[in-house]
């Protein structure tokens, strides 16, 4: 962070003391140099050099963006990682069977008393108890009701808690009438009914009703031709066809409930029941028929669907199947700018912001959302010696059918988005303190979607069995640099290698480098400063900082006349100082390259933005030093 400041200030101390003998004096080119002892010694006690001011230092001049650390169009900083994920939904096939269903009337359409009767009023002479003698062109009739359970049932299924309805590729079931009579040999053949009424279980849907038929209260089939009398042609059995599209379990008593995988109907709602108020039999032999005690005849309504199986093409119900996304971890270490790297910066952000983005155009569920962020440390510890940091993300929701964002933040703040709001968003501010897991920046973020923390939500939608709806998802989390007291950060730098420009000097004594900040970046600036040798070796120069705190500005910015950056007017002035002891003569020539630390502290709430500014007035240099300069 301070790297253009001081810099400035203590290379141009260190090479001070030497610039003077390098240029001063005049020498005869003709005298031979080898045979004179080219070792000068200046002595500097209390030599101060005026150096001036600087120009504005501004915090974009000090902090780098990369893909990690960005500014907003109005200069404030912020942090960014980002993730991806992705999952599918799915809900397997269910089995919806309607096996072939024979309707035999409760009681026989046309028994010995009934033909006795019809005889006797024909004027037929006949004796009860004897066989019936029953004429070749002798028409008979009796009425016709019967019930019947259908063989009907939906199995294998899963990933469901309640069906509302099935909606059927159209299945045709034909209902065929067959003469049932005891016994076969008795040949009387139905030849037409009379206002004939076939019942169907409520919770089917029909469609495309056969010619001649109505339907009638969603489920009763009522011939109206003729007056209402279908003529029976035993040759082409079926007298009634509809199609099937849908199944409306909503309509039943358990309303759908999946139960063991199965989905039980009471044997009531199972029902199909023909009624007709006339039967008609003829006698078809062609001759005189006898009909004894015991004998009868009457008809069977058989139901089929081809293959025995309903197809279906989709379901509304509450689904609940197993939803497990592939989550991308977020890494946080491996690209960090400098400034944000060591082990000592504290991130104490006022509203971290966490994005998830879906685009559920093509998913026909909402989802209920919640997570689990843990922070990792894989290299070493968290301050409290753990390696891991937990918060557990609140309920959030997405809606079936569009782009999704859902934004996580602490407690009555409002999400961040340097990209702007989202419309339509929805926003979940959460329990627990989503900067925990960023106070001290971990390795990584592990993102963990699975083990039940997303749902389809509890409500009713439509969807294909078997159909795979894949989404792509992906998440941010977004650190604005709005800080409370307690935000570091640390600066770790050095200047480049100063060897060939000292390595021929020496000096003891002390250098000071003094000046006057003016700061508006609302940081606390503590400087830390070492001297390595070529190897990277310490050296013992004694450096005192204690008076090259600056202290933190009002967080005011610079503004552009034309080309000019206009000072705010409200700056803080720190006196600094920064003094170097060099007891070893030696030392000096040794110094290769001096490194910094400088910690960044915030002790109030404000923030970060890129016009934000120092400016350094009245630079001055002053040697209590000897220096010696051997050019042998």
């Amino acid at each position: 962070m301070a790297n253009p400041l001081f810099k400035h200030l203590l290379v141009t101390g260190m090479l001070c003391a030497g610039t003077t003998l390098l240029f001063t004096g005049c020498i005869d080119d003709s005298y031979d140099l080898d045979k004179v002892d080219l070792t000068m010694k200046l002595n500097t006690d209390g030599l101060g050099v005026k150096l001036g001011n600087t120009d504005l230092i501004a915090l974009a001049d000090i902090l780098d963006e990369d893909e990690t650390v960005k500014t907003e169009a109005n200069g404030l900083y912020y942090l960014v990682k980002d993730g991806t994920s992705n999952f599918n939904v799915k809900v397997d096939n269910m089995t919806t069977s309607f096996n072939d269903t024979k309707l035999d009337m409760n009681t026989p359409v046309l028994q010995y008393n009934d033909v006795y009767e019809q005889l006797r009023d024909a004027g037929i002479p006949v004796t009860h108890g004897s066989t019936l003698p029953i004429p070749a062109d002798f028409e008979m009739h009796g009425s016709a009701k019967g019930d019947q359970e259908v063989d009907f049932k939906i199995t294998d299924v899963s990933d469901v808690k309640q069906v509302k309805t099935i909606d059927l590729q159209k299945s045709k079931v034909a209902l065929t009438l067959t003469e049932a009579n005891q016994p076969a040999s008795l040949n009387l053949g139905v030849t037409r009914l009379k206002n004939i009424r076939l019942y169907l279980p409520k919770f089917l849907g029909v469609t495309d009703v056969a010619p001649g038929w109505e339907l009638k209260e969603g489920n009763v089939l009522v011939y109206t031709l003729n007056g209402g009398t279908y003529n029976y042609n035993r040759n082409n059995p079926e007298i009634c066809s509809v199609y099937l599209n849908k199944v409306a379990l909503d309509q039943t008593k358990n309303e759908g409930k999946v139960e063991n995988g199965n989905i039980e109907l009471k044997p009531n709602e199972l029902n199909v029941r023909m009624t007709a108020e006339q039967v008609y039999f003829e006698n078809r032999a062609g001759r005189e028929l006898s009909m004894n005690e015991g004998d009868q005849a009457s008809v069977r309504l058989d139901i089929k669907v081809p293959n025995n199986k309903l197809n279906i093409s989709q379901v509304t119900g509450i689904f609940n199947p197993a939803i497990n996304p592939d989550n991308e971890r977020i890494d946080v270490s491996s690209d960090l700018p400098d400034f944000l790297q060591d082990k000592e910066v504290r991130i104490v952000a006022t509203n971290p912001t966490i994005r998830f983005h879906a685009n559920m155009s093509t998913l026909p569920v909402g989802i209920d959302m919640r997570g689990t962020l843990t922070a990792v440390k894989e290299n070493g510890a968290f301050e409290n010696g753990a390696t891991t940091k937990v918060v557990k993300l609140d309920k959030g929701v997405m809606e079936m059918g569009r782009d999704n964002y859902v934004y996580y933040c602490n407690q009555g703040n409002t999400p961040y988005d340097p990209e702007g709001a989202k419309a339509g968003a929805a926003t979940v501010e959460n329990v627990q303190n989503i900067g925990d897991l960023i106070t001290e920046l971990p390795d990584y973020l592990e993102v963990n979607l699975r083990d039940n923390q997303i749902n389809v939500k509890n409500e009713y939608y439509t969807v294909q069995l078997g159909r795979d709806y894949h989404v792509d998802a992906d998440y941010s989390v977004f650190v604005p640099f709005e800080f409370d007291r307690g935000l570091k950060v640390v600066y770790n730098d050095s200047t480049e290698s100063m060897h060939s420009d000292l390595k021929d000097l020496s000096a003891t004594g002390t250098l000071e480098v003094m000046a006057d900040a003016y700061n508006t970046i609302p940081l606390e600036l503590l400087v830390g400063l070492k001297a390595v040798d070529v190897d990277g070796n310490e050296l013992p120069v004694e450096f005192n900082t204690t008076e090259a705190h600056v202290l933190p500005g009002d967080g005011s910015t610079y503004t552009m006349n034309g080309e000019v950056k206009q000072r705010s007017g409200s700056e803080v002035m720190t006196p600094i100082k920064i003094t170097a002891k060099l007891d070893d003569k030696d030392l000096l020539s040794r110094i290769d390259k001096l490194c910094f630390n400088i910690h960044a502290d915030a002790t109030g709430s404000n923030k970060l933005v890129s016009t934000q500014y120092l400016k350094l007035n009245n630079i001055k240099i002053k040697l209590n030093a000897g220096v010696i300069a051997d050019f042998n």
